[in-house]
């Protein structure tokens, strides 16, 4: 049976923790149901899923819909884009069936990027690589929330769309839409036998999506988001504290708290940059445990502080602390300017 290879590449960074990595897993699972109800895409589809966070990797190789397991999607630092391409680049090469003069080999992959943020290594030369090697296959790139530069994605492919909402709902139709769009085209394979042109997104997508026809160009390089990946004091489980820029002081407010199923490795925190702690502002409660400020251990971990009990000593107010990375107590006052760990983007 001649399949129709789709692959997923799906942005993993730390700016999706939260409602939008959890509206992508249910995204999925809805897909994945909506397709195995339809006989094209149950008989010829197959799936694969790439992530890229702070290492891109195939959590899915290319696998029929039937049998497809929706793999974790974890998040980590970094966009790796381009790692992701590579990996896009050799698993279209080994796992696509090429046509022979002895057998029809399988349709042209259908290739969905869907990314919030913008690429942490060198991606040009990886996608250069996958045009010479994959001159016919059609991507696609959905650009989420404000914070990307579309100057980039239009130079990946012109069927570039944007999704400016990031809540359940407009994740939910992202991938109504992609089901839509897969099965119209399985549809299409399976009544004419031949595979059609690209498809607008834009059609199936209830208006979560609008297609991207000009850009400005590159935005400016300044971060728009920091993240700070800290530990919390009572649980000892990892967290995110999410730091949107306020372009009216030229520093960064603490907007949320996410919490993290898995903390960063040490190789991934090798790539952990630092901010200074007088560029960022404001305090939101622990996701864990709701305590209601965070401190700064001697050892380079943030961890949230119970800021509702504070002592005096010898005149100062404090807070007592035990690390909970290093074991180290202590009492922490406020104010000082350090440097704070934040992840890579």
């Amino acid at each position: 049976m001649r399949r129709l290879p789709i692959y997923l590449l799906v942005d993993t960074s730390e700016s999706m923790v939260g409602p939008a990595i959890e509206s992508v897993r249910t995204g999925l699972g809805a897909m994945l149901s909506a397709l195995r109800k339809n006989p094209y895409a149950l008989e010829m589809g197959a799936i694969s899923i790439i992530t890229f966070g702070g290492k891109a990797q195939r959590v899915a190789p290319l696998t029929e819909v039937y049998a497809f397991q929706q793999p974790e999607l974890d998040i980590k630092p970094g966009t790796t884009l381009g790692g992701a391409i590579s990996i896009l680049d050799q698993a279209i090469l080994t796992e696509v069936v090429k046509t022979t003069p002895e057998q029809k080999g399988d349709y042209k992959p259908l290739v969905f990027i869907i990314t919030d943020g913008e690429p942490t290594d060198e991606w040009r030369s990886a996608f250069e690589r996958f045009k010479r090697n994959h001159k016919s296959v059609i991507v696609y790139a959905v650009g989420c929330g404000d914070d990307l530069d579309f100057s980039i994605l239009k130079e990946l492919t012109e069927h570039t769309y944007s999704m400016e909402q990031m809540d359940a709902g407009a994740f939910a139709k992202l991938f109504v839409c992609i089901s839509s769009s897969i099965q119209s085209a399985s549809g299409a394979i399976g009544e004419g036998g031949k595979q059609g042109g690209a498809i607008n997104l834009e059609n199936d997508a209830g208006g979560a999506v609008k297609k991207v026809e000009t850009v400005e160009g590159p935005k400016s390089r300044t971060k728009r988001q920091v993240f700070i990946p800290g530990v919390c004091q009572k649980t000892k489980k990892p967290y995110l504290l999410r730091h949107r820029l306020d372009a009216s002081t030229g520093k960064y407010r603490c907007v949320a708290g996410h919490k993290l199923e898995k903390p960063f490795s040490k190789e991934e925190a090798g790539a952990i940059e630092t901010v200074s702690s007088d560029k960022l502002q404001g305090l939101v409660s622990c996701p864990h445990c709701g305590s209601q400020g965070h401190g700064h251990c001697d050892c380079g971990v943030i961890t949230c502080l119970d800021a509702a009990n504070p002592v005096l000593i010898e005149g100062i107010t404090a807070i007592k602390m035990q690390c909970p990375v290093c074991g180290k107590t202590g009492y922490m006052g406020a104010g000082g300017v350090f440097d704070v760990n934040q992840s890579a983007g």
